[in-house]
């Protein structure tokens, strides 16, 4: 801080270092004597929130940058050896006994308004043995190390005790303390430097003769700050690299408005990387799952992976609508929208894809969208009704989230309701014909081996010897009723028990997780399980 203090933040021809935008108290006007009012504005330091005010070292920070000299005092005025009273009670002396009027009440009423008293001059050193430790250090030239703890305890005074009051929460971290309450250890320090705001160094600078070939206004003024804050940010990365010694016995971090802009602006552009990474693997284990390596024609890997491709364009069309309406964009909407949108409409695919496969050749698309197209709907609506509920939040990100989130779901929605069933009849067409589930145009028809009946054994005599006209015989038994092809075509379809692979996930739940879930004492522990757990939760 001390280092960069003298550094400048350009703007084209322009130059500003810290006392140009830091906050600084206001000094009185005087008439009359005019390098008073200079002296003092030279005088009063940028303010600085941090524990080096409760000993001497923090008027190190204060400055000036080149020292203060007042007429008749031989003395050049910096914080370090600046006593204000004692300064005060001589010029008013000197300029009575030079018969020179001014308005010493005023400066005597400002100071004590603020209490202004002896500066940094009665504050301990940290190192009591430093030659430019005042005389009038409570510890100077002691052998003992002051007690940093109970100094700190209750905060830290600034040069104007008044006006100037660091709480002790504001400046030291994670605390711990004795039983007299004093602080006995705290794993942190900070330090804040006040800045004006871009209207506040708009206000300041406007009538500077340095701005006016800059077209001066709050967009540069907050051009400058930003500038400034950034520099500040690599000095002191330059300066821990060089002093290799503090970055390694201490934990320095540097944060400012500017780099809370830089995070924000950052994190709310989408990382193409991620969003392709995550499109890829869904769309990978939609491939997998829905693939069948032993019957192509019934696979549903194209149209699965049709699907999810359809649901990241319904998502784009949901977030460029989003755009469209004004709702503006932040790290929450850009970095959760897309993957919570891209999972959810990909539940709706693989529960039409689910009806589809259980499906048969003569049933047409409406019957599967009267399947789970309710369900589909009543659910999509629910969660897009519940993020609009939740828009009426007031918290500006999370309201914008909840919009836009909201939008993406319906736009989903519609995708999964209107343009996959055109899919689905277009895949329908493909399995009627006969072609495999992937490169389906390239393979040729598929066609299944027919089935062979098994030969019939002829029936053996009592002699052991084939007979080569078998005898009728008649009798009274009611002959059996011929099989139902719908049932025949019901146990040979996919969502059958004899369809199901042995190593399936399908045939996993339908031999030994549905029989489990069923038994009685499975249902009584899920049921107590869920009770104990929201009895706990309350």
């Amino acid at each position: 801080m001390e280092g960069h203090r003298r550094q400048g933040a350009p703007l084209r021809a322009l130059s500003r270092g810290l006392r140009d935008m830091c906050n600084m108290p206001s000094t009185p006007s005087f008439e009359g004597i005019y390098y008073i009012e200079q002296i003092l504005r030279h005088l009063i330091p940028c303010s600085i929130i941090t524990p080096l005010d409760c000993f001497w070292e923090g008027s190190q920070l204060l400055g000036p940058e080149s020292a203060v000299v007042i007429p008749g005092l031989n003395q050049r005025l910096l914080w370090t050896t600046l006593n204000p009273a004692s300064v005060m009670q001589y010029m008013k002396q000197k300029m009575s006994e030079e018969k020179i009027s001014f308005d010493f009440e005023t400066v005597e009423q400002y100071m004590k308004r603020a209490a202004i008293g002896s500066g940094y001059m009665e504050k301990p050193c940290l190192n009591p043995l430093n030659p430019n430790c005042p005389d009038t250090a409570p510890n100077k030239n002691s052998t003992q190390p002051p007690d940093v703890g109970a100094i700190l305890s209750g905060g830290c005074y600034g040069y104007a005790a008044k006006h100037m009051h660091w709480p002790e929460e504001l400046i030291v971290g994670g605390a711990k303390r004795n039983r007299s309450g004093h602080l006995r250890k705290a794993q942190a320090l900070q330090s804040v430097v006040q800045l004006m705001t871009e209207k506040e160094m708009y206000d300041q600078w406007q009538d500077n003769y340095k701005v006016h070939h800059l077209g001066w206004t709050q967009e540069k003024a907050a051009e400058v700050l930003n500038a400034w804050q950034r520099n500040f940010s690599r000095e002191v990365e330059q300066l821990l690299r060089k002093q290799s010694r503090i970055a390694t016995n201490y934990d320095i971090y540097v944060f400012s408005s500017a780099a809370l802009d830089d995070i924000l602006a950052k994190f709310s552009h989408p990382s193409a990387l991620s969003i392709v990474i995550g499109v890829a693997v869904t769309v990978l284990y939609a491939f997998c799952t829905l693939l069948r390596w032993r019957d192509p024609v019934r696979g549903q890997s194209s149209v699965g992976v049709a699907g999810v491709l359809l649901m990241c364009f319904s998502t784009a069309a949901g977030l460029g609508l989003s755009a469209l309406l004004g709702i503006v964009f932040n790290a929450a909407s850009t970095q959760v929208v897309p993957f919570l949108a891209l999972g959810l409409g990909v539940d709706h695919i693989f529960m039409l894809t689910a009806a589809y496969a259980e499906s048969n050749r003569r049933e047409q698309t409406k019957l599967i969208l009267k399947k789970v197209g309710p369900s589909i709907l009543f659910s999509a609506c629910s969660t897009a009704g519940s993020f609009f509920a939740a828009a009426f939040i007031p918290v500006p990100a999370l309201k914008v989230f909840c919009l836009q989130a909201a939008i993406v779901m319906c736009s989903n929605l519609a995708a999964a309701l209107l343009v996959f069933p055109a899919m689905i009849s277009l895949d329908l067409r493909r399995r009627t014909a006969g072609r495999a589930d992937i490169f389906c145009c390239c393979f040729p028809v598929w066609k299944e081996q027919p089935k062979v009946a098994p030969p019939v054994l002829p029936l053996n005599n009592n002699n052991g010897r084939g007979a080569r006209h078998p005898k009728s015989c008649n009798n009274n038994r009611v002959p059996l009723p011929a099989q139902n092809p719908l049932l025949e075509q019901r146990a040979d379809s996919p969502g059958s028990s004899h369809s199901l692979a042995s190593f399936s996930l399908a045939n996993f739940a339908f031999q030994h997780y549905t029989p489990f879930l069923m038994r009685s004492c499975v249902k009584f522990l899920t049921v107590m399980g869920f009770l104990a757990a929201l009895i706990s939760s309350l």
